[in-house]
């Protein structure tokens, strides 16, 4: 039932807290994991073609291999609108932020081998400008990562440490 749910949810609330990220490991199931792919090759062949330049990024413009940022896919598909709202993500975030939240947005980042430039470290918060600075981002692997790939790396502890200067 539910109350087994966010008890699994409650057992990363210390380690959040600490560090300021927590990992799910099998957090979505094969299934949906082969469903989000499934739904993501969808997407980029039918829908992106037709987006707005404010909604899909490359490396090189005019070419759709160095895909690298969707935006606003909650907007543009009802696939995705449905992913945003699944009740699970708003259980896990409300577990570790110990209040309620609100979901924002479903985005999508690409960085293809050997092609742009690395994500310099930054704050999400920064860019995200709200007041109280609280908020959580799910990110989803959908590749194995590693250092010898170009893995996503987070300071522990760096959340108590205020806003940071952004020379981006």
């Amino acid at each position: 039932g539910k109350e087994n749910f966010m008890n699994r949810f409650e057992c990363y609330k210390s380690d959040f807290s600490r560090d300021g990220y927590v990992i799910v490991r099998n957090f979505l199931s094969p299934r949906e994991v082969a469903e989000l792919e499934q739904n993501l090759s969808r997407y980029i062949g039918q829908t992106v073609p037709g987006l707005p330049p404010t909604d899909v990024f490359y490396e090189t413009k005019g070419s759709p291999e160095t895909l690298k940022q969707m935006q606003f896919m909650h907007n543009n598909d009802a696939f995705f609108a449905q992913f945003l709202r699944r009740n699970m993500y708003l259980e896990l975030a409300e577990a570790l932020l110990g209040m309620s939240a609100v979901a924002q947005g479903v985005e999508y980042f690409n960085k293809p081998a050997g092609i742009g430039k690395q994500t310099p470290p930054h704050q999400d918060g920064y860019y995200f400008t709200l007041v109280p600075s609280e908020a959580l981002t799910l990110w989803f692997a959908l590749d194995e990562v590693s250092e010898e790939n170009g893995c996503v790396r987070y300071v522990p502890g760096s959340h108590k440490k205020g806003m940071r200067p952004h020379n981006l």
